[in-house]
C-alpha cells in the first residue's frame, strides 16, 4: 500500500490525477458527512477535515 500511495502522490503532483471533492466537513460534522454520503447523487468525494 505505501507504494500505491507514493504513486498517487506523484501523479497528483504531476497534475495527472484529480480526485473530485464535492464537499468538506469539519470533524465535528462527520455524522452529517455520512448521512449526505448515503443519500448518493454526488459528483465527488466527501472529505473530513481533522
Amino acid at each position: 500500500m505505501p507504494d500505491a500511495l507514493a504513486e498517487a502522490a506523484r501523479l497528483i503532483s504531476a497534475g495527472r490525477l484529480h480526485i473530485p471533492v464535492d464537499r468538506s466537513y469539519p470533524l465535528g460534522e462527520a455524522a452529517a458527512a455520512h448521512i449526505d454520503s448515503k443519500a448518493g447523487h454526488t459528483r465527488g468525494r466527501r472529505v473530513i477535515v481533522v
